[in-house]
């Protein structure tokens, strides 16, 4: 029955309400990566990681077998070390130093500077300042990185501004321990600015470990007694897969 509106005219319309669906939402439907190229990318990494990991471990097996087959002799083992900490980290240049008093003797490098090399070990005694690489591993015993010595205060030091001037910026130096006690150090170095990596570092004191055992450690120390200094005149320098011998006051 209609029923009429209050002014007594036409009948009024009943309004019905329409009922709205509400649509629900599509469920996220999560699917899994299976781009070629992201499962070629993924391949790709492990491979790669593989082949970083047994590089690492070849490196390793040849120092120890020089360090094995050394009749004592520090030269073939620290070349051995800086040529492999070189290749493996994917850096430029290497240096190795020997502690002594309040300084460092320079006593190998793997190095493209005769003339960097030459002033080095020509010097009496290294003594880096306290912020650049070498002095900071003097003081505090331990791995030191820099990321760019070109920012360093001491960059118009003559220590540091050698390396400068050879196109030094990451710097990675390395302690070589026995004891607690400091004999020496190792710096790995590139001429970009980029870290290395906690694998890298890893392996590298692995090196260092090795490099101090006690035949090396007691070598070190009678070089560092009264013939100390002219034993470490007598260690080769490394320079672009050459042997440079270094004498007392003069280069050959």
């Amino acid at each position: 029955m209609r029923r009429r509106s209050r002014a007594g005219g036409e009948p009024a319309k009943t309004r019905r309400q329409k009922t709205v669906k509400r649509r629900h939402a599509p469920k996220a439907v999560v699917r899994r990566s299976s781009s070629p190229v992201g499962q070629e990318t993924k391949i790709a990494l492990l491979i790669r990681e593989r082949d970083e990991a047994l590089e690492r471990e070849k490196a390793s097996a040849e120092v120890l077998r020089i360090i094995s087959r050394s009749s004592g002799e520090l030269t073939p083992i620290f070349q051995a070390m800086l040529e492999n900490a070189v290749r493996i980290c994917d850096a430029v240049f290497g240096n190795l130093y020997l502690r002594d008093a309040d300084g460092f003797h320079m006593v190998a490098a793997h190095h493209d500077s005769p003339a960097y090399v030459a002033a080095r070990v020509s010097e009496p005694l290294l003594r880096p300042p306290p912020d650049a690489p070498l002095g900071r591993l003097a003081i505090t015993k331990e791995v030191v990185q820099v990321a760019d010595i070109k920012t360093l205060p001491s960059r118009d030091h003559p220590f540091v501004a050698a390396g400068v001037k050879a196109g030094y910026r990451t710097v990675l130096a390395i302690p070589l321990l026995k004891d607690d006690e400091l004999i020496g150090a190792f710096t790995v170095i590139r001429q970009k600015v980029q870290a290395f990596t906690e694998k890298q570092i890893a392996l590298l004191q692995n090196f260092a470990e090795h490099a101090a055992a006690q035949r090396i450690a007691a070598i070190a120390r009678a070089a560092n007694g009264h013939s100390g200094r002219a034993t470490g005149h007598q260690l080769f320098a490394r320079r672009a897969g050459a042997r440079i011998p270094i004498h007392a006051g003069k280069r050959s």
